[in-house]
């Protein structure tokens, strides 16, 4: 099945990474589906931001608060 879109169109996922980068001074993008970690981790790599944003599952963040 073909997409909706143009080849060259980023995705959006692309560009909510891309815009979450021109935010500045962000340490993570935190999701809470675990579905969404698969895509976002690709769009990080496939927008070329590998090494500006981490992606943490907010799972994660509550499991290390947690930690005595």
């Amino acid at each position: 099945m073909k997409e909706l879109k143009p080849d060259d169109a980023p995705r959006p996922s692309e560009l909510r990474i891309d815009e979450a980068v021109e935010l500045g001074q962000m340490d993570y993008f935190v999701v809470a589906c675990p579905k969404d970690v698969t895509m976002y981790e690709d769009a990080i790599k496939t927008s070329g931001h590998q090494g500006d944003i981490e992606l943490r599952e907010l799972s994660e963040l509550v499991w290390e608060s947690l930690a005595l």
